[in-house]
């Protein structure tokens, strides 16, 4: 509750003065956007700590989980990034498999790491596992 305080006080500051009938300095409006700039961010930070929270009660290792932050339900084509270490995978919501388009395939390199050995350190390739943000 604090973030959510601290995201109403910085709006609030923004009305204390004559910025409304925008007669104030040019100093003043900086500090208004910046203050609008810092709700903004507070907003965002919020948001994900929120979803993240979410995904990790309801979520098990490689579901992806998809959120309607709206108030009415939602229908449409959802388009997001998956990263997978198999060619293959499959979407399914309560055991009925999903219908879904590849656009795009991009093989990405598990990256490098340094091994110390006798003769000195060599560069070798390591994959990485990058797990799905959440449940479908």
């Amino acid at each position: 509750m604090q973030w959510v305080d601290q995201i109403w006080k910085n709006l609030l500051r923004n009305h204390a003065h004559d910025s409304i009938g925008g007669c104030n300095s040019d100093a003043t409006n900086r500090d208004i956007l910046h203050r609008l700039e810092q709700t903004e961010q507070l907003s965002h930070s919020l948001w994900n700590l929120v979803v993240k929270e979410l995904a990790t009660a309801s979520c098990e290792e490689g579901d992806l989980f998809v959120i309607n932050p709206s108030a009415t339900a939602w229908s449409g084509i959802i388009k997001a990034t998956l990263y997978s270490r198999t060619a293959g995978i499959e979407l399914s919501h309560h055991a009925r498999p999903l219908p879904f388009s590849v656009l795009e395939r991009t093989q990405i390199s598990g990256g490098r790491t340094v091994q110390v050995t006798v003769q000195g350190e060599k560069e070798v390739k390591t994959s990485a596992l990058l797990p799905l943000a959440g449940r479908y």
